[in-house]
This record gives structure tokens, C-alpha cells and sequence, in this order.
């Protein structure tokens, strides 16, 4: 009688201690779910939100009023993840497709070699073939200028600008601005302006030191109008029409006005053939105390400039003028240009590249 009594007693401890155990257990498994590690943490904080199912759309404004000083509310419908989508992410969206009429938001991350990667916000592959699509699809575009342009950066005065007329989609510009340096960029597209702003937005670049402008530059000011291809958004060419424009309206101005007491160390133009009138209307900073260091551009055979943006000087009496005022002359194999007549007349359909570079022993002559 007495051992069938130690032994229910026995039996009686094991089944209390085990159920000890799985109360233990299952207390763990409620705790560590991440509705009560949510707010366990905000306890920890010393906050005590009045309700823990907060709408995830409104969830930030919300938990923000009733406790400034816990941390942002993790997204209840996510996968646990160190990346969370920010509230204001869904305005971005929203304002992208309200803006550029439905385009598809295309965003990349750059991986060049030049510099530490960016974001770019993109044209979609198929209404830009070379541009977006290699950016796309590699990260990349034009590494080597940007790292050429950055070390030519290095010795240049504190407040000098990289000046990009032409930015595109700002591969180039926000390359240089990502090296650290002052930018301003000129595109006159307002879509392609648009990604540039977006761009600005998600890389958290100071508007003090990168300036973005909505913009044509020329030797005149006024307004024209802008066709830009719908298969292909890098081609685009800017017209006068004396009936309204039936695609965009662009604004026209000297690099004389527009950058005024600035000073700038790199010129960098890629506009189609309007590079003549563009430096006609920054004939101040060309024959100033302090001309830009670098005048780089694609020399190429275009009508547009002496109809539009006025100016009478074609390409050759542009890059004559630049040698007599003081720069010397280099093609895109930074070799010297001996003949600037022989170099014109051999240009072909693609765009050549030609590099000033100011020296200050060179006297500066008027033409």
C-alpha cells in the first residue's frame, strides 16, 4: 500500500512538472509574436499606445500623435525584413504615375567604378534603348567621364560648379554629385525633368549644392516648343512655331543670366548641335576673369542652332573663336586638333567629342 502511494506520487510530480513546461512553452510562443514584440518594445520605451492594430496606411501619422517619441511602426502585414517600404513611398508612387500620365516607375541603383553607387529614376527600356536600358540592365553609364570629370573636380575652387546642359536622365550629373561636388544641370524635357527631380528626392542630394533647372540654354531667352520622340526619349529637338506648341513648351536663357556670380570649372554640353549658341550665350563666363577650366561638348552638324537659338556661328566659327579667346583644342582621343576646318569636314553622322581646356597665358581675343 505504501509503495503504490510513492508511486502515484511520482507520477503526480512528473505530470505537474511537465505541465509546467508546456504552459512555459506556450507563454514563449505568444510573447515573441510580433504583435507583442511590437508592443513590448514600445513599453520599453516608456510608450503605451492606446491600440496596437494601426492601419499601416495612416499607421505612422497615427502612432507619431499618440507617442512623438517611440520608433516608426513596422508594417503588420509584412514579412519580417531589415527593409521596410516608407509611408511616404506610396505618395512618391502615386505622384510618378499622376505626373508622367501612368508612365511606369523605373528605378536602378548604379554600379560603377568611378563612384559609390546612386539611384536614377529611368525611362522604361523600351522607349530608351541605350540610355535607361544599359543602366538598367548593367548600372552603368559613361563610368570613365564621370571619373574624368570628378578628378578634374579636385582641383577646382570650392565654389565651382560642374555645369551639365543636357543632363538627360542625370547618369553624368548626379555621378559628379555623388563625388561631392556643386552641380547644376539644364534639361529642358519636362518628363525626362521630372525623373531628374525623383532622382534628386531618393539620393537625399542638398539643393544647395545641386541645382536642377527646367530649361533650354542658347543666345536668347523667350519660350519655344519641344518635340520629343514617344519610341525613343533621348531624340527630342526644340522648334519655334508661331501657333501654340502641341507638345511641351520650353523655356529659353543665357548661361550669362541664369548662372550669374557663379563659377564654373566644367562646361559639359551634350544638346544635339545647339552647343554654338549655348556658348554665345555664355560669352561672359568664356571672357571673364575666371573662364570655365574645361569646355567639353559633342561636336556635330546640326540645323537647328542658327534657327532657333540665336546665333549666326556654326561649329567651326565656335571652336575658332574658343582657340582665339584662349582654349586650347583636343578630340574625344585627347589628341590636339591642328586643323579645326579639317576636323569639321571630316565629322560624320555620330557626334565627336571635343574638349577645351582654358590656359591663361593664351591672350583673349574678341571675334
Amino acid at each position: 500500500m505504501g509503495l503504490r502511494s510513492h508511486r502515484e506520487i511520482r507520477v503526480a510530480l512528473y505530470a505537474f512538472f511537465l505541465g509546467l513546461i508546456i504552459a512555459f512553452i506556450i507563454s514563449r510562443l505568444v510573447l515573441i509574436s510580433p504583435k507583442h514584440k511590437r508592443t513590448r518594445k514600445l513599453e520599453s520605451n516608456g510608450c503605451k499606445p492606446e491600440r496596437t492594430n494601426i492601419d499601416y496606411r495612416d499607421g505612422a501619422n497615427q502612432l507619431a500623435n499618440e507617442c512623438p517619441e517611440c520608433p516608426e511602426p513596422i508594417c503588420p502585414l509584412c514579412p519580417e525584413s531589415p527593409l521596410h517600404i516608407p509611408y511616404t513611398m506610396e505618395q512618391f508612387i502615386v505622384k510618378h504615375i499622376v505626373d508622367l500620365k501612368e508612365g511606369p516607375l523605373v528605378i536602378t541603383r548604379t554600379r560603377m567604378k568611378s563612384v559609390e553607387s546612386f539611384f536614377l529614376s529611368l525611362h522604361p527600356s523600351e522607349r530608351d534603348m541605350q540610355i535607361s536600358h544599359q543602366l538598367t540592365t548593367r548600372g552603368d553609364w559613361n563610368d570613365q567621364l564621370i571619373g574624368t570629370v570628378c578628378h578634374a573636380m579636385h582641383s577646382a575652387p570650392k565654389d565651382s560648379y560642374f555645369v551639365d546642359v543636357g543632363a538627360y536622365v542625370g547618369a553624368l550629373a548626379f555621378g559628379v554629385a555623388q563625388c561631392g561636388f556643386n552641380v547644376a544641370a539644364f534639361e529642358p524635357y519636362s518628363h525626362t525633368f521630372r525623373l531628374l527631380q525623383e532622382s534628386m528626392a531618393l539620393n537625399h542630394f542638398d539643393s544647395d549644392r545641386v541645382k536642377l533647372y527646367n530649361m533650354a540654354l542658347g543666345n536668347a531667352t523667350g519660350k519655344a516648343c519641344l518635340a520629343a520622340s514617344s519610341s525613343d526619349r533621348s531624340m527630342a529637338r526644340i522648334y519655334r512655331s508661331r501657333d501654340e506648341c502641341r507638345n511641351d513648351q520650353v523655356t529659353i536663357d543665357k548661361l550669362d543670366r541664369v548662372m550669374k556670380g557663379a563659377t564654373i570649372w566644367y562646361l559639359y554640353m551634350d544638346t544635339g548641335g545647339f552647343e554654338p549658341a549655348i556658348l554665345t550665350g555664355a560669352r561672359s563666363f568664356l571672357t571673364g576673369p575666371e573662364p570655365p577650366k574645361y569646355i567639353h561638348f559633342k561636336a556635330s552638324h546640326s540645323g537647328f542652332t542658327k534657327e532657333v537659338m540665336g546665333t549666326k556661328m556654326d561649329l567651326a566659327g565656335t571652336l575658332k573663336w574658343l582657340d582665339q579667346i584662349g582654349y586650347s583644342l583636343r578630340d574625344g582621343s585627347n589628341e590636339p586638333i591642328r586643323s579645326i576646318d579639317e576636323f569639321v569636314m571630316e565629322l560624320g553622322h555620330q557626334a565627336e567629342d571635343v574638349i577645351a581646356i582654358y590656359h591663361k597665358n593664351q591672350q583673349h581675343l574678341e571675334v
